[in-house]
């Protein structure tokens, strides 16, 4: 409100003023507080300014005579207390001024309210004189209005005391607030949410399509108004853009302006809310303060939803892949939330590519900016011609060379930054390689932070210039050696993402890099193999093996040699699966059906060997029973089974007995046949007779074979 009154009304003076007459007003009098006046009066403020009166003075008539004494004397400060005279009207007593304090102001603001909308505004609801009432009233009534804050202010003080003032002038404020708008929406908002508030039901009841706007506007509070929706056409044909549109319906949405509102926990709200800050955030046009301001309000406000809408927990996550920076305004209004949850970093990227971003170094302070920066470089993708027009303008800016500072000392930050040059071509590796391995050529401090950023550089080994830095390093100091001087702990294990430690460590090795030749994989395997043999010798033959399976590494490994390797691998333990990839790969047809036939004919020679081992046992057991002393073992089995009644399991029984007193004291019975030749010595013992041994093995409780079954019974 202050801004829109900006030059026209004081109305810190108006306010502070208003609340010293009511605070001045006796206790026992006092019909209405300071804080109930702003919904009647959008003119005042809340906010407070001082506790020590107006310019020193301590009440109401010693303003009115004396602040001329104490500040400049404008027609702003006439209004400004003229206008908290209005508001204070019924309230103010007699005791408040002395002699002609009130009479003095009162006369000096007549002469003036001749050709002033302002002061005649508030002098008629000032007077008592019902002539000179009548007489300001059609001054009033036939004022040209040209502007939407007069007709407003006017409205405002009259629309009580003058019923017909609202149909008086309804057209003209719907007009005003169109097409003949001189400013922007964003200053007129205190004018929509007092038209909400108070004048609501009148436009709600018009017919008739001449308050079409002012229906349009009393529906933002309740409505989600995109480009599709019949309020957003409405505003647009009236002349309110896009921005002004989304900024009035998410105003009102969010602060529940009227008794109408959707309220800020309903989706109507949200949806609006995430639209606007969607879009805003997005474009490359720069809006007013007003609009960012409330953008990032509605940030903090809404960075957890009320409601569930769309699977994401808070209005950054929904911003989070819709949103692309393109103006230094919202680079600024983001930077501000970026402590929030879910805000996406690359949002705070420096596009030095365009100059617009320039001013970001005073904004944020070098520090921030050279921050910045470097993710930036580190994150974006750039062309040579790109990457050649942001170190330039990096360079005018900061005075130095990028690379100058980047190899003051090592550090991490700066690896991809590297590779990023040295990708574009503006690092040559190779030379800066020779240059480090010429004796005497660079400082031994400088020598190691490039031999570092090298080694990041080349630890991927993905490209013929990366092998070539490689090669010359190998050749100087040998490839063991390199982990050292890279300082990069198992270098060559992790060139093709080996992963030492862990029990999947082969299976995302890779040799096929980038652009390598055939005869550059080969030297990558000669290096990496070396250092597997070396630092990982008990997985050795685990990773030739997989390097076997692959099929991809065909590519590069002769046939002959792929067959040899196989013929070695076999004489050693190791996982079938991948040996039979690696055989399907290397040998041929007779070689692998040789191959199935030698492991078919081992597979029987171990079979007939246990079935052999088994007969043995049998007849081990057979012969141990035979030295036994009979009657005793005899006289064991009888007490045992023949002692039972009839109603005990027999088989069950002699299962015990011979699990309690011959399989744990004697040997251990494992497979069917030893139980069926022991039921059968039994008999033949006299022990048990053969209707007896028959009924033992078909109860028996033990796994039995089908023909071994068939052949007790047969022999029985």
């Amino acid at each position: 409100m202050e801004r829109l009154y900006e030059g026209i009304l004081d109305l810190r003076l108006c306010s502070d003023y208003a609340r010293m007459i009511l605070n001045a007003v006796k206790t026992e009098n006092r019909s209405i507080t300071y804080k109930e006046l702003p919904l009647r009066y959008p003119f005042l403020l809340e906010n407070k300014q001082s506790s020590e009166g107006i310019y020193g003075l301590l009440y109401p008539g010693e303003v009115l005579e004396r602040y001329r004494d104490k500040t400049e004397d404008t027609l702003q400060k006439r209004r400004a207390l003229l206008l908290a005279l209005a508001i204070c009207r019924d309230v103010f007593e007699k005791e408040m001024f002395h002699g002609d304090q009130y009479a003095s102001f009162i006369i000096r603001c007549k002469k003036e309210a001749v050709k002033d909308l302002y002061l005649k505004s508030a002098l008629y609801i000032l007077t008592d004189n019902r002539n000179e009432k009548e007489t300001l009233r059609n001054e009033l009534f036939e004022y040209p209005y040209q502007k939407p804050e007069e007709l407003f202010y006017v409205l405002v003080l009259m629309k009580e005391e003058v019923p017909e003032a609202w149909e008086r002038w309804k057209n003209c404020l719907n007009d005003l607030l169109g097409v003949k708008r001189e400013k922007n929406a964003y200053m007129y908002v205190p004018i929509y949410e007092w038209i909400i508030r108070n004048c609501i039901e009148q436009i709600r009841t018009s017919r008739g399509r001449k308050l079409a706007l002012l229906k349009a506007i009393i529906k933002l509070p309740n409505t989600f108004a995109h480009e599709k929706n019949r309020v957003y056409e409405i505003l647009s044909q009236n002349g309110y853009k896009k921005e002004e549109i989304f900024y009035l319906n998410v105003w009102m949405l969010r602060y529940g302006i009227g008794s109408y509102s959707a309220g800020r926990r309903s989706i109507t709200t949200v949806r609006a809310v995430e639209k606007f800050c969607i879009w805003v955030c997005s474009q490359e046009e720069e809006y007013p303060d007003d609009v960012y301001r409330l953008c990032k309000e509605l940030i903090q406000d809404f960075k957890e939803y009320p409601v569930h809408i769309g699977g994401q927990e808070g209005i950054l996550e929904a911003m989070h892949c819709q949103v692309q920076v393109k103006n230094v305004k919202v680079y600024l209004l983001l930077y501000e939330l970026r402590n929030i949850r879910n805000f996406n970093w690359s949002w705070l990227h420096i596009d030095l590519r365009a100059a617009k971003y320039e001013p970001l170094l005073e904004k944020l302070g070098q520090k921030e900016f050279q921050h910045y920066v470097e993710k930036t470089l580190a994150g974006d993708n750039f062309t040579k011609e790109e990457l050649l027009t942001y170190l330039e303008r990096y360079r005018r800016l900061m005075g130095t060379d990028y690379r100058t500072v980047m190899f003051q000392k090592y550090d991490d930050k700066y690896n991809r930054i590297f590779q990023k040059l040295c990708d574009r071509h503006l690092l040559d590796p190779v030379r800066l390689t020779k240059s480090i391995l010429l004796e005497g050529a660079i400082r031994p401090d400088r020598k190691e932070i490039y031999e570092r950023y090298l080694g990041e550089y080349v630890r991927k080994a993905d490209s013929p210039q990366k092998m070539r830095v490689l090669s010359l390093f190998s050749k100087k100091y040998s490839a063991a050696k390199l982990k050292d001087i890279f300082q990069i702990p198992d270098f060559w294990i992790q060139t093709v993402n080996i992963r030492k430690g862990s029990w999947r460590k082969f299976e995302d090795m890779n040799f096929l890099k980038g652009k390598l030749n055939v005869g550059m994989i080969r030297q990558l395997f000669r290096w990496v193999e070396e250092a597997v043999f070396r630092e990982m010798t008990e997985s050795y033959m685990e990773f030739l093996l997989y390097l076997l399976a692959n099929k991809e590494n065909k590519i590069w490994i002769p046939q002959d040699v792929g067959r040899e390797m196989c013929k070695e691998l076999e004489k050693y333990e190791g996982d079938a699966s991948f040996m039979n990839y690696a055989r399907k790969l290397y040998f041929n047809q007779e070689e692998i059906a040789a191959y199935n036939r030698r492991v078919e004919e081992e597979r029987k020679s171990v079979a007939e060997k246990i079935k052999r081992e088994e007969q043995q046992k049998v007849q081990n057991t057979i012969a141990n029973l035979a030295c036994l002393d009979e009657a005793k073992f005899l006289g064991k089995i009888r007490w045992e089974i023949l002692g039972l009644g009839s109603s005990r399991n027999n088989a069950a029984v002699v299962k015990q007995f011979v699990q309690k007193h011959y399989i744990m004291e004697r040997h251990v019975l494992t497979a069917c046949s030893e139980y069926l030749t022991l039921i059968m010595k039994l008999r033949d013992l006299g022990t048990i007779n053969a209707k007896e041994a028959i009924e033992i093995i078909k109860n028996t409780e033990v796994e039995q074979n089908d023909s071994e079954n068939s052949a007790a019974f047969a022999n029985l």
